[in-house]
């Protein structure tokens, strides 16, 4: 009989926008079940978290039916996308790899300043991370 190994191992995403589509959370959810991890949805918000939100989010899961089971965060954006990841992600070795869907306000509309901020939550954190946007690359 073999043994199942209990994998602890996350993929962390953060989103930027107070409308966090179902197109995200599938990807998030994608990419976590290639990577052999469970998904952490960090929702950073630009107003108080509401149940309203959250309830919103966990009915889009449920539609969406995930294998594994998805931990949800609600913060206010105060400082930032960046201070915000790193002060989350950077003493917990079991999140393997963060994906950043920016979106809306505050989302860096060059490809430049995109990839400046990508490398400096990478180095950080000394993971890999990727960049998910929905607006056109300049």
């Amino acid at each position: 009989m073999q043994q199942q190994t209990i994998s602890n191992k996350k993929v962390l995403l953060v989103a930027n926008s107070s409308l966090l589509s179902a197109e995200t959370l599938l990807h998030g959810i994608n990419l976590s079940k290639r990577m052999d991890a469970s998904l952490e949805v960090m929702h950073l918000l630009k107003q108080e978290p509401t149940a309203k939100a959250t309830q919103k989010l966990k009915e889009k899961i449920a539609a969406l039916q995930p294998e594994e089971p998805v931990a949800y965060i609600q913060l206010v954006n105060d400082r930032g996308l960046t201070i915000e990841t790193v002060d989350y992600a950077k003493n917990r070795r079991n999140i393997i790899c963060v994906a950043l869907c920016l979106r809306g306000e505050g989302t860096p509309h060059r490809k430049g300043i995109r990839q400046k901020k990508l490398n400096a939550i990478t180095q950080l954190l000394n993971c890999p991370v990727v960049l998910y946007t929905d607006s056109p690359a300049n």
